[in-house]
């Protein structure tokens, strides 16, 4: 990538995806069914069990749905290598890749900072968005990666 005005800008808009719903719903359902088998005043284990519910609701609206202010409903990389985020709520914000994301055909996972101090995530998986789409934005960060 020689020049800028050669990089088409990649807009990644993730749709509902039934792959990352059903992946979300087996690990919590398995952390509850953990519970009864833990040493703990029933109390506990009940107010565990909603603890785990809250987060299986908030993970799927997040993720799955991109509602709220911690979703990633559209992410754009501009040709001028700018980062940008809008989420659930519709604001937008500048952000810069962080470290730790995970890119592989089957699945990529974003980590997401801005000057503001906000992180986001963004999970991709093969039903969340086109596969040209993904297959773009899994070159660009491999290069980008390898240009390091």
């Amino acid at each position: 990538m020689s020049s800028n005005r050669f990089v088409a800008p990649i807009s990644v808009q993730p749709k509902a995806s039934k792959i990352l719903s059903v992946l979300l719903f087996g690990f919590h359902l398995c952390s509850v069914a953990v519970l009864p088998w833990l040493d703990l005043p029933g109390l506990v284990v009940i107010f565990l069990a909603a603890l785990i519910g809250f987060s299986l609701v908030y993970s799927i609206r997040t993720h799955v749905f991109q509602k709220g202010k911690k979703a990633v409903a559209v992410f754009e990389w501009m040709a001028s290598d700018r980062l940008n985020v809008r989420d659930g709520q519709g604001q937008k914000y500048a952000v810069q890749l962080g470290g730790g994301m995970f890119i592989h055909p089957k699945l990529m996972i974003l980590n997401l900072t801005s000057d503001e101090g906000f992180r986001r995530s963004l999970i991709l998986l093969p039903d969340s968005a086109d596969p040209d789409t993904q297959r773009r934005l899994r070159s660009r960060l491999l290069l980008r990666s390898w240009s390091k």
